[in-house]
This record gives structure tokens, C-alpha cells and sequence, in this order.
């Protein structure tokens, strides 16, 4: 069945199919408000969805300035790199001028 959906590109129907569980967080137990909902999928489902992730990430060639969406990378990776260029340049004597907008 795996090799039949990543053949076809075809997630199954049966695989989206998911149990949902309400798991009591604190407070009195008759609020409805005091539960929280688990969803539970199959294991085949989970395991399809790993190697799916595994390709799309085989496939696609990430650069050294990608920081996001990668094993060993984060936000202070790129705030290092940004910093160490910041610095490089003013010392070579260049101006820096930085705009900075978070969507």
C-alpha cells in the first residue's frame, strides 16, 4: 500500500480517517471546556507521513542561508551569521543599513 500511494502521489482516504479523544486537562469534570480533543491516527498513516516528509526533504536542496525547516538549524544560526556580515562590513569600512519587518 505504501508504494502504491507514493507511486500514485495519492494520500489514502483510509488513512485520514482519525479517532478523536477529549483528555480532561484540570478543574470540574462536567465542563466541557475542562477537556481537550486528542486526534488519533493510524500507525500506517504516521509512517507514510514520515517517508513522504523523508523524500520531500531528499529531494529539495536547501542553501547554508536556509534556516528554517532542518535538522541542526534555527533562528540563532541566522542571527549569527547576520551579526558576523554586519561586522565584517562596517569593519571593511561599508555602510549597513538594515530593514527589518516580521510578517
Amino acid at each position: 500500500m505504501y508504494k502504491l500511494s507514493l507511486k500514485n502521489g495519492i494520500f489514502p482516504a483510509s488513512c485520514k480517517v482519525t479517532k478523536v479523544v477529549p483528555i480532561f486537562k484540570n478543574g470540574r469534570r462536567e465542563e466541557p471546556g475542562n477537556y481537550r480533543p486528542i486526534s488519533l491516527t493510524s500507525t500506517f498513516s504516521k509512517i507514510l507521513e514520515k517517508v513522504i516528509k523523508k523524500r520531500f526533504l531528499d529531494f529539495f536542496q536547501f542553501s547554508k542561508q536556509q534556516y528554517g525547516f532542518q535538522k541542526q538549524s534555527s533562528t540563532l544560526g541566522a542571527v549569527c551569521d547576520l551579526v558576523e556580515d554586519i561586522i565584517k562590513r562596517s569593519e571593511d569600512g561599508h555602510y549597513i543599513i538594515a530593514i527589518f519587518i516580521d510578517f
